[in-house]
C-alpha cells in the first residue's frame, strides 16, 4: 500500500471528499453508502463512507476499531465526524491477517478530515 496511487471521491449530495486506492472498484450499495473495494487473491478489503443524521450522536468526532462480530477474521477501523447536524463516517474493513499491510490505509482513515468542497455545475457525479 505504500506505493499506491490515490483517487479522490467527491460526494455531490453532501460535498465531502475522501481518498481511496485507485485500483479499488466502486461497489453499489442499496443503503446509500458509498463503497470502494478490492476483492482478489482471497483478500476482501472495503472502504465505505456514509452520511446519516447526527441527532443521537454525542461526540463531535470518534475513531473506533475492532473485530467484526460476524467474522473474527476481519477487522474494522471507523472514523466519524459530526458536522452541521450530519454524521459523516469513513470505515475500512479488512482481513485481520493483513493488518500490517493496511497501515497506510488505516492512517488515511484515521487522519481523514471530511473536507468539504464547493461543486460547480455537475463537476462530479455521485
Amino acid at each position: 500500500m505504500n506505493a499506491v496511487k490515490w483517487a479522490k471521491f467527491v460526494d455531490s449530495a453532501y460535498c465531502y471528499t475522501f481518498l481511496y486506492p485507485s485500483f479499488f472498484v466502486r461497489e453499489e450499495r442499496a443503503d446509500g453508502a458509498v463503497a470502494f473495494g478490492y476483492h482478489a487473491h482471497g483478500m476482501n478489503v472495503v472502504l465505505e463512507s456514509r452520511v446519516s443524521d447526527a441527532a443521537n450522536q454525542r461526540q463531535l468526532e470518534y475513531i473506533r476499531e475492532g473485530e467484526l462480530e460476524e467474522s473474527r477474521d476481519y477487522r474494522y477501523y471507523v472514523h466519524g465526524i459530526q458536522r452541521s447536524g450530519k454524521l459523516y463516517s469513513l470505515a475500512l474493513y479488512y482481513p485481520a491477517e493483513y493488518r500490517q499491510c493496511m497501515q497506510r490505509l488505516i492512517w488515511k482513515v484515521k487522519t481523514w478530515r471530511c473536507e468539504t468542497v464547493k461543486l460547480q455545475m455537475s463537476q462530479y457525479a455521485r
